[in-house]
């Protein structure tokens, strides 16, 4: 584990040296790319980044053994680069959280069918889509946007 959370990074720190990493957290900085996170170990089974000011998702596809990803209280509008997985069903993901951000869609999960807990809450999605494939899913955290309706919620039988 590495825990460099609450401090003043602006940057991913080099840890290419860790070839056995599994826990990475750089919670709670001020870290803005997350450039260099390519050269962290694929070992990589939880990743927590919250609290900082990314903007998008990048440099993580190559993380094939993640099983939670933290990216709550951002400034990122859409759930992008999670389709460059290679095949994200094959892959282990367990929980994202992407609560806090300024998301306006849920379109990026649908293929994450390994996902059992998801947290949207705090964003500004209208409408619930593209669940029907996350026959996993346990927790579907949408509160406090703004949903009309609960939609797309009947495959969910978990």
């Amino acid at each position: 584990e590495l825990i460099l959370k609450d401090n003043k990074l602006t940057k991913i720190p080099d840890v290419v040296i860790f070839k056995k990493l599994l826990v990475f957290d750089v919670s709670f900085n001020e870290i803005t790319p997350l450039q260099g996170l390519s050269k962290a170990s694929s070992t990589i089974k939880e990743l927590y980044v919250s609290k900082n000011e990314v903007t998008k998702m990048e440099e993580i596809d190559h993380l094939h053994e993640l099983q939670i990803l933290e990216l709550g209280s951002h400034k990122l509008r859409v759930m992008e680069n999670l389709q460059n997985f290679t095949k994200l069903q094959e892959l282990c993901i367990k929980k994202i959280s992407l609560q806090s951000n300024q998301l306006t869609s849920m379109i990026g999960l649908e293929e994450c069918n390994a996902l059992e807990e998801i947290y949207l809450s705090h964003n500004g999605i209208a409408k619930m889509e593209d669940l029907s494939k996350l026959v996993n899913l346990q927790v579907l955290d949408v509160s406090s946007n703004k949903l009309t309706s609960a939609d797309d919620i009947q495959h969910l039988t978990r």
